[in-house]
């Protein structure tokens, strides 16, 4: 299993889990399905958003949370 640390956008970075289950854990944190999350994967690092508007032509700058590799 691969493990990823979740650094949030007030940065908080303590949270390590599973890849599998980090966008669950980004979206319990602010109360939104995880389906309804926009993510941007670079290779390096994954970007998320609350939403789609967020997300668009943005360079991260309104991102919630990055996922790296641990």
């Amino acid at each position: 299993m691969k493990t990823v640390k979740i650094t949030f956008a007030d940065g908080t970075s303590d949270i390590v889990c599973t890849a599998s289950v980090a966008q669950d854990r980004i979206a319990v944190r602010y109360g939104v399905a995880a389906h309804t999350l926009v993510s941007d994967d670079s290779g390096d690092r994954e970007l998320i958003w609350l939403d789609e508007e967020r997300a668009e032509n943005d360079d991260g700058a309104h991102a919630v949370a990055e996922i790296r590799p641990a």
